[in-house]
Order: structure tokens, then sequence, then C-alpha cells
């Protein structure tokens, strides 16, 4: 824990190199308990490296499922991980997430506020202002200011000035957010007051950070705010979209243990990725035991959950055991980046595979 312990006081110094190269090193040789895991998944988030953030948040989540909530500890974990799973671009999970994690920390007001926060950024990022507003000011009531969000929220409102007096105040507590993004949001508040000097400056700033810690998605953001040419090409598409889900993990975990776990679940994973590909779909996201796949076509995402199901019936039958999964498909208009899906379609495509039951295959009309 020595090593970690130092890398956290790297990073309230703002000094990144150092606290990259430290937890770095923690990453490749520590066996850890569940609070570092934690830590160190955290850690991971604020340095955007979301891919590393999102692997040790697995490892806790493990052992989350297999403890009781007296310490707060699993909710908190389910609020980190809907934090990641935003930045993803999964909203739907991520709200359901966040609110279930709120739940579970009723008794823990502070933590369950940053829930409430995550709720209100993925409202905003969707267009409900409204309800932005209404989980910001509960996360207030709860002793937490909600910041960047209710910025955010200002300057979608057409409230410049607020916006930057809001921004400012955040940059003099280092305990709100991090320095680069507050420069961002600042940088973009100028802009929207035609401070175009002020606001150049800011986005120069953070995109020098960005590009020392190689955090692509808000590099990116900063590429683009400096009027720079963005490799990725946006477009909309119709695609035919995939959600599974092993139905009854906890339960799962919880009689087989870790280990047995951890192999079920490489199997399952192995198996799954071996039917998408054979079918022509694209994984857009893997969070947990769950998967967001996109095919080009309706046809094929049914023959490809058919096949699935089939698969797993099949190996239940001839080992004796195969784990439950639901699998839900809703073909709609989407946005295309890349090979990233986002968009109220993919919410509804997640809400229908929640509504199906293990070995079910549920698709929209």
């Amino acid at each position: 824990m020595d090593l970690l312990e130092q890398a956290q006081d790297a990073m309230a110094r703002h000094s990144w190199t150092e606290a990259f190269e430290m937890l770095t090193e923690v990453d490749a040789t520590a066996q850890l308990g569940p609070e570092a895991l934690e830590i160190l998944g955290d850690a991971f988030w604020w340095l955007a490296d979301y891919r590393r953030a999102n692997e040790w948040d697995q490892a806790a989540r493990r052992w989350c499922q297999r403890v009781s909530n007296e310490s707060g500890f699993p909710g908190v974990c389910r609020v980190k991980r809907a934090e990641i799973m935003r930045f993803k671009g999964a909203w739907a999970e991520a709200e359901d997430e966040a609110r279930r994690g709120c739940e579970e920390l009723s008794d823990f007001p502070g933590h369950a506020a940053i829930g409430l926060i995550v709720i209100g950024e993925i409202r905003l990022s969707s267009g409900d202002l409204s309800g932005a507003e209404t989980t910001f000011q509960q996360a207030h009531e709860l002793g937490r200011d909600p910041q960047p969000g209710l910025a955010l929220l200002r300057l979608a409102e057409g409230k410049h000035e607020t916006a930057c007096e809001l921004i400012d105040s955040a940059l003099e507590d280092d305990s709100l957010l991090t320095l680069e993004r507050a420069r961002l949001l600042l940088g973009q508040a100028y802009q929207k007051r035609d401070a175009q000097e002020l606001s150049r400056l800011e986005f120069q700033a953070a995109h020098r950070t960005f590009t020392r810690l190689g955090a692509e998605r808000d590099l990116a953001v900063t590429r683009s705010l400096l009027g720079e040419e963005v490799e990725r090409s946006t477009k909309r598409v119709v695609r035919a979209m995939m959600f599974t889900d092993i139905v009854g993990s906890t339960n799962l975990i919880n009689a087989i243990g870790d280990e047995a776990w951890n192999h079920l679940v490489r199997w399952h994973d192995q198996t799954l990725r071996s039917l998408f590909a054979t079918h022509g779909g694209t994984e857009n996201d893997h969070a947990g035991d769950g998967f967001f796949v996109v095919f080009p076509a309706t046809t094929a995402a049914a023959n490809c959950a058919i096949d699935i199901q089939r698969t797993l019936h099949r190996h239940r039958a001839e080992s004796g055991f195969a784990p439950e999964v639901r699998i839900g498909i809703h073909t709609a208009e989407v946005t295309e980046n890349d090979e990233s899906h986002t968009g109220l379609e993919v919410h509804k495509a997640a809400r229908i595979a929640a509504l199906a039951g293990g070995g079910e295959i549920l698709a929209s009309s």
C-alpha cells in the first residue's frame, strides 16, 4: 500500500507523470485487497485511463458482490462503475447502476450524492435539463457541490456568466474536479462569452496535459475546440443492437467462489465473442458479464442470439452446467462514431434486454 499511497499523494499535488509511473508499477506487481482495488480504479479514472480503471473496477466488483452492504462499499463500487460506464457511452446502464448505488448508500449521504451527480450528468448529456437540475439539487442537499455538471447545465441553458463563476469556484477547490478538466470547461465558458483569446489559452493548457497522459477522449474534445481536425467521423446509421447479460450472477458467485467464476466468465466471453464474429457482430462494450454488440442487420443479430442460446443449452446438456443468459435485440437508427454507437435507441435496446429472462431472447417489433 505504501506505493499506492505515494501515488495518491502525487495526484493530490497534480504531479501526474510521477503518479502515473507509480500506479503503473502497482498495476504490474501488486496483489491488493478490495479497498486498494477501488483506490487504484479510482486513480486510473482520474488520470483518464478508462481501460485500466474498468479492469480494476471489475476486480473490486467481484469482491463487492460477495459481501454485505453494512459498510456501504458495494454501493461505492456501483457509483464508480457508473461513472466509467457513462464515459463509455452506456448511459442507460450507467444511470441504472448509479441509481442502485444510491439506494445502497442511503445511510451514507456523501457517497449517495456522488451517485446523484452521475445521474444528473447522464440526463444532461441526453438533453433532459430539468431532470439534471433536479438531481444536482438533490446532491447539493446531501452536501456535495455538483460540479462540473452544474456548470455544464448553466452553459446549456445559455447562462454563461453563471457558468464561469461556478467553474472559477471549482478551480479554487481541488477536491471537486481535476484542474485540466476545469480548464476545459472554463475555456468553453469563455468561448460562449466571445473571449476567444482567454478560451484558447485554457484549451491549450488542457491539451498539453491530456497529450502527456494519453487521455484520448478528452484530447479529442480539446482538439475539436481548438479547431483542429478530429479523426473520428460521425454519421447516422440503422443497426441491430444486441445486449446480453448473465442472469443471477451475484448468487452464482456466492455459490461457486471467485476462482470458478473467473474461469466461467472467461469461457462465456470467449464463446460469445466467437459467435459474434461468426455472425458479423461488432463488440461496442463489455461491462462485467454483459456485452453490447452491433450487427448490420436484424437477421444477423437474431441468428446470433439463437446460436448463443443453442450453444449454452448444448454445453449445459453435455457438461452439466452453463450460465443462464438473457438477450435483447433492437433495430433502429443510431449515431455511429467509428465503431462506437450512441443515442436514445441504444438505451431502449438495453431496457429490452433487461426485460428478458434467463435463456430468453427478447426483440422489439
